[in-house]
């Protein structure tokens, strides 16, 4: 469900927009009940008291419209605040396995015209429907003060325009969702092309993303001519019936007239004030049509915030002892069979397996980017699911390509999301990684990084988001397969970390020579794990004992 609009002390804001509507109701009544004592008079001079008075509640009506926008605005504007703030941490906190929901453009889209609609119909929806409705209310109430057909005359028409919106409504709701999915899957479709550009030009596909962009385009632009016929429709509807409300007040009026039960002079004052009443019932011909596009927008936003997300609450301390890591048949169904190990605080592990058969996964879980289906994992002797993640992003850092550079300089990639540390730790970091004289980066910390990095070369790449990885001063440093850890320089980085890294590493390779002198292997098959311990005989030969599945 999704926050009250009048929550965190927006009902103030509200408060005032009512008292407003109140005051200019009573001031309109007030003008418009002195005008008809006036004409009954006979008088045909004013005074400069009258004047005054006339003239300052035709202020207060000015006034009115001023104050109604402004608040209005403001309810809208701060609820849109929290509410993107609310989504996009929201969004923060998904699973891994929704990536591919979230950046279909479903979110932008969420972030763009579902706020959007909620604003539009907080300002010109809720604010001039509470505001006129008032006004609206005491103009009914003053006719049947006068005579109660007058006051009958002008309810009718608005109980035909309630149930003639009511409806149409039903139809613009169901074509306004129709609308918005096609839109989302248009802008879904752009994000994701836009993206692969190259891809796109490589193969020679433009034509066909052109006429695939075409036909989507088509089916958005006849979504938007049958909401755009309906909404005509309302309004051609609503116009109507200002018109009729116009014409049964002044039939009622000329009634009266001939029965001698009011003069002409006080339904001449009455029809100039239907006038302007029916000139501000046309501020809501579009109103149906903004609570219908946010009546979608909630919709959305609502199922949106219904999706489960990582854990974000737990313990926040861990025990000071050695850091040890328990797998206890840890499972991910269909993509890594089950797996029982153990960590410790300096242990190399090496991952190997066939293609498919989960090795990434396992990384991927082992860093809490996807859920298990099975098992359980603990960190010294703590459950994690007891654990609050962001506690647990301090312990555990993964290095893979799904994880890219970001757009911006150097500094801003190798610090995203740093620990503090000394300065000696970070020039250890970059000189061990050769960030410190590497050509590439002759701006230093200043280079300039394109989105994923894709102004670098591979092996530049790896390195930036491995000393990215240890300048967060992990226990635990997972290493993906990358084909850049295949070449030369990469592959010695890694020998030489094997060595000088103070926590736990397990590297996903199949490299014979970075499994030497590993203390465990994981050998991942379809159906099964095994775990391979790994020491040396009294002779200092490497030997693989306490196998077991």
């Amino acid at each position: 469900m999704l926050p009250p609009v009048l929550a965190e002390r927006r009902w103030q804001l509200f408060l005032i927009l009512v008292v407003t509507g109140v005051f200019q109701s009573v001031c309109f009544l007030a003008l418009v009940f002195w005008a008809r004592e006036y004409i009954e008079r006979g008088v045909t001079e004013f005074t400069m008291r009258e004047l005054l008075v006339a003239s300052g509640l035709i202020l207060v009506l000015a006034g009115g419209r001023f104050i109604e926008r402004y608040q209005a605005e403001l309810i809208a504007q701060k609820y849109v605040y929290s509410l993107r703030q609310r989504v996009f941490n929201h969004t923060l906190m998904l699973p891994v396995e929704d990536t591919a929901i979230v950046n279909k453009g479903g979110t932008l889209l969420r972030l763009t015209g579902d706020m959007s609609a909620i604003r539009n119909w907080i300002v010109q929806g809720m604010a001039p429907l509470l505001v006129i409705g008032l006004l609206l209310g005491f103009a009914i109430a003053g006719l049947f003060q006068l005579d109660p057909r007058l006051g009958f005359s002008l309810l009718l028409p608005v109980c035909l325009a309630i149930m003639g919106n009511y409806f149409l409504g039903k139809v613009l709701f169901g074509q306004s969702e129709r609308m918005r999915r096609r839109r989302g899957l248009l802008i879904g479709n752009v994000t994701e092309k836009l993206r692969e550009l190259r891809l796109i030009r490589i193969f020679n596909q433009s034509k066909r993303e052109s006429r695939r962009f075409s036909r989507q385009s088509d089916r958005l632009f006849d979504s938007q001519i049958a909401r755009v016929r309906t909404s005509a429709l309302l309004r051609g509807m609503n116009e109507a019936i200002v018109l009729l409300s116009v014409l049964l007040l002044l039939v009622v009026g000329l009634g009266l007239v001939r029965q001698g039960m009011m003069s002409a002079e006080s339904v001449a004052v009455v029809m100039t004030a239907a006038l302007y009443l029916m000139s501000q019932l046309r501020r809501l011909s579009r109103l149906y049509e903004f609570w219908t596009l946010k009546q979608v927008a909630e919709k959305k936003l609502s199922a949106f915030l219904k999706r489960r997300t990582i854990k974000a609450k737990g313990r926040t301390k861990l025990s000071n002892k050695p850091f040890k890591f328990e797998m206890q048949s840890i499972e991910c169904r269909g993509r890594f069979a089950p797996l029982t190990a153990k960590i410790g605080r300096a242990e190399r592990v090496a991952v190997q397996g066939g293609s498919g058969t989960g090795k990434s996964s396992l990384l991927f879980a082992l860093a809490g980017l996807i859920n298990l289906t099975g098992g359980a994992i603990k960190i010294n002797r703590t459950l994690i699911s007891k654990v609050d993640s962001r506690l647990l992003t301090r312990q555990i850092a993964l290095v893979s390509s799904e994880l890219p550079l970001l757009r911006g300089t150097l500094r801003k990639n190798l610090f995203y999301g740093a620990r503090k540390v000394s300065e000696d730790y970070t020039e250890q970091v970059l000189s061990w990684l050769h960030l410190d004289t590497d050509k590439e980066l002759s701006l230093g910390m200043n280079s300039r990084v394109m989105e994923s990095g894709s102004n670098l070369s591979s092996g530049l790449r790896y390195r930036i988001m491995l000393a990215r990885a240890l300048l967060r001063r992990p226990k635990l440093l997972l290493l993906d397969s990358e084909a850049a850890m295949y070449g030369e320089e990469i592959n010695h980085i890694i020998k030489m970390l094997l060595q000088e890294f103070e926590g736990a590493i397990v590297i996903n390779t199949e490299s014979s020579q970075l499994a030497q002198g590993m203390d465990q292997i994981w050998q991942l098959e379809q159906s099964s794990v095994q775990v391979v311990s790994v020491g040396n005989d009294q002779a200092g030969n490497v030997v693989r004992m306490n196998r077991h599945v």
